[in-house]
């Protein structure tokens, strides 16, 4: 991904928190999707559309945990949501 291509969540999805933690249904393909905490983080921020340099940034602001290692997360997760149809690139 482009690191100026901003993603957004694709607004076909149900999406509702258990326990601090998203799950997601796609209607269309029936397909139901559990995030994990540091997901579930990533969705709350994706509102409105942002880069992965953003999304790394807001995370990196509020926990302690190498930007490096938090780029390539974030990155992860929008590559496997992208191809999952939960976010959609802008």
């Amino acid at each position: 991904m482009k690191k100026y291509h901003k993603v957004k969540r694709n607004s076909k999805l149900i999406a509702r928190m258990i326990e601090s933690e998203y799950t997601i249904l796609n209607p269309t393909s029936g397909k139901l999707y559990q995030l994990n905490q540091t997901a579930s983080f990533i969705w709350k921020l994706l509102w409105h559309p942002l880069t992965c340099d953003e999304i790394t940034k807001k995370i990196s602001d509020k926990f302690d945990y190498p930007t490096d290692k938090i780029k390539r997360d974030v990155s992860d997760f929008i590559a496997l949501s992208l191809i999952n149809e939960l976010l959609k690139a802008t």
